[in-house]
């Protein structure tokens, strides 16, 4: 697999693509392709973290309705 390959694996496993773990990171040489990757990590942390808040948001509005 070319460096690409490599890059668009790394992605790939990130995002949750292919069944890979997202917690190794590939074995990629390219100071840049790792820090895209990084980005990309951080972005999707972070979108899950929103996922979680607003979970947790509509369940207390839904109980909150809900009355005694």
């Amino acid at each position: 697999m070319g460096a690409e390959g490599t890059v668009l694996a790394a992605l790939a496993s990130v995002v949750g693509i292919g069944g890979g773990s997202s917690d190794v990171e590939p074995g990629l040489d390219d100071e840049a392709a790792t820090t895209v990757v990084a980005a990309v990590r951080d972005a999707v942390m972070a979108l899950e973290a929103v996922r979680q808040r607003r979970t947790v948001g509509n369940a207390s509005f839904a109980h909150v309705w809900r009355g005694p």
